[in-house]
């Protein structure tokens, strides 16, 4: 009976069984981080939410305020132009990170609520929910349909720390998005004679696009993650010269390049998304071996290997066990006689390699140590810019050893150590995230204090047409640095804090705003001078983050800034 019940957990079962075991693991492990509050998104978190790590200390406030805009914008061609942020030229809201899909999926939502609606707190859920379904989906895809699959997958990616370290950037935070990538690639090379008719394997070019559209409207970053992943299956197919393969791929790329446009995220003004700082935000070789921030090792609960500009690559000291104990089986039994011949994935190998030098950048480190460094010449470097974090792009490497580890125990090591084996290696990965779990949870229950009062900006905005913050995000440095502080980063801080502040407040109203964070997009602070040297118009709202106002009757103080608003004709 105990080994009828044992061999059970091998045994395929349906689809729907599996996904499900994942899917309410993901949900459990999700609901004992997240409160029902930020899922419905009525929390007081939502007032300025943050992250976990210095990056995103104001980027998810960001993405909220884009957010907002996008879900008030009217429809108009390109989708995701929204008018009132910098206008009279306005901006694409996808240079925000505002997951654009859900900003228009919530538009009719707030038609037929009567006011806005915040989905943000149902995207993050399934976001931390899904890595195990679509882990499972892998190990499906490659003939492992067992319960104890579905369950080992969910145990190990859901609470994977590199994942939970991105809270504070919540459209980054769909990294199942990578592994369902990796699943359609195994489900289509697996897949015997579908090349020899149209009909067989048609769900593949669907299920590619759906998941290309999803991933351009969700981040550029997983967008190349999943489109380097479709490149690799679409290639390998061609070199085998599958039927149907080239006008599938072809069809497929003429639609997201008609969306792409469509969206607007593909115009002129594309080109000039670069930046400076390529490198800064690298792959530190340390980083996905070593354990850091870890609940299973108590010395190392505060660790961060290399400097913390850089990405935090950590998978989970489960997940390094679990490649420990497939590689010690695999050098046991030998090479696995239903594992296909590497040259049948040469692309996907070739490109997973690129990812992971692309994550290391031209300046590769090791903890604090710089271990080469290659000059790039600027108008690379600078269009490379766009991808500052270049170490996130470790994520689908990650995701592939992890599928791999679980493939080599699952076929290769006896049942009963299998199991034994994964139930420690699942225990060991949800300790070891428990100090990213506990600072998610700080950072719901404890939101930063407001820099200002916002009951007296908002009366303020209340008969407001506009609003215009000097300095603005953009020009913030600068003014710091030529102006008499006497604590450049935190003068800096709080003037960041304060400007995204005041864009949730504006966003509220949905008001044109001249300030935004945009590191793709720099600001330019002369015609930013000019702006704020020219006569107050009847009706904006001038806020001024240092101190520094007209001398007009129509001005006041809000705590320690300055604010005008002359009346507006027939408002006031």
């Amino acid at each position: 009976m105990r080994h009828g019940r044992l061999a059970a957990l091998f045994r395929p079962c349906p689809g729907w069984l599996a996904l499900g075991l994942a899917l309410a693991i993901g949900a459990a492990h999700t609901l004992a981080m997240l409160p029902m509050g930020v899922i419905l998104g009525t929390a007081e978190f939502w007032t300025f939410p943050r992250g976990i790590v210095a990056g995103g200390q104001v980027d998810m406030a960001q993405e909220l305020m884009g957010y907002r805009y996008l879900a008030q914008a009217p429809w108009m061609l390109p989708l995701l132009h929204v008018p009132n942020i910098t206008p009279p030229d306005g901006m694409n809201a996808f240079w925000l990170d505002p997951v654009p899909w859900l900003g228009l999926l919530t538009r009719p939502v707030e038609a037929l609520a009567g006011h806005l609606v915040n989905l943000l707190g149902f995207f993050l859920f399934a976001a931390f929910a899904l890595p195990g379904v679509a882990m499972a989906a892998l190990l499906r895809a490659a003939g492992e349909r067992g319960l104890l699959a579905a369950a080992a997958a969910a145990l190990l990616c859901d609470p994977m720390p590199l994942l939970l370290i991105e809270w504070g950037h919540i459209a980054l935070c769909l990294q199942a998005a990578v592994i369902a990538a990796l699943a359609l690639y195994v489900a289509e090379r697996r897949r015997a004679g579908w090349h020899n008719d149209w009909r067989e394997g048609r769900a593949h070019p669907w299920a590619w696009f759906f998941l290309l559209a999803l991933t351009l409207l969700t981040h550029l970053y997983l967008f190349v993650m999943v489109g380097g992943i479709w490149a690799a299956a679409t290639l390998e197919n061609l070199l085998e010269r599958r039927r149907w393969t080239a006008p599938r791929a072809l069809a497929t790329l003429a639609a997201i390049v008609a969306l792409g446009f469509a969206t607007g995220i593909l115009s002129p003004r594309t080109l000039s998304g670069g930046t400076t700082g390529f490198g800064i935000g690298s792959m530190n070789l340390a980083s996905p071996i070593l354990p850091q921030l870890s609940g299973a090792i108590p010395p190392l609960r505060e660790y961060w290997a290399g400097m913390h500009i850089q990405v935090f690559d950590y998978p989970g000291l489960g997940v390094l066990l679990l490649l420990l104990a497939a590689l010690a089986t695999r050098l046991r039994h030998g090479r696995d006689s239903r594992s296909g011949p590497w040259r049948r994935h040469g692309a996907l190998l070739a490109l997973l390699l690129g990812f992971l030098l692309f994550a290391l950048s031209n300046r590769v480190t090791l903890g604090a140590r710089v271990l080469l460094e290659l000059p790039l010449p600027d108008k690379l470097a600078y269009a490379l810019g766009a991808f500052r974090a270049s170490g996130r792009f470790f994520w689908p490497l990650a995701y592939a050893l992890t599928a791999s580890g679980l493939l080599v125990l699952l076929r290769q090591a006896r049942r009963g150590v299998a199991l034994v084996l994964l139930a420690g290696l699942g225990a060991v990965q949800v300790l070891d995230a428990g100090p990213l779990r506990q600072a998610i949870a700080a950072s719901i229950a404890h939101p930063p204090a407001p820099v200002f009062d916002h009951a007296r900006a908002m009366a303020l905005l209340d008969h407001a047409t506009e609003m215009l913050v000097f300095p603005s995000v953009g020009c913030v440095a600068q003014a710091v640095e030529h102006g008499p502080v006497a604590s450049w980063l935190a003068t800096e801080t709080k003037l960041d804090q304060a400007n995204v502040e005041l864009q949730l407040l504006a966003a509220r109203r949905n008001l044109p705003l001249n300030t935004v964070v945009n590191s793709r997009l720099p600001t330019d602070c002369a015609a930013e001078a000019a702006m704020r040297a020219a006569p107050l118009r009847p009706g904006v709202a001038y806020v001024y983050l240092d101190g520094t106002a007209p001398a007009a009757a129509e001005c006041m103080a809000i705590d320690w800034l300055r604010a005008c608003r002359l009346p507006a004709q027939g408002r006031d």
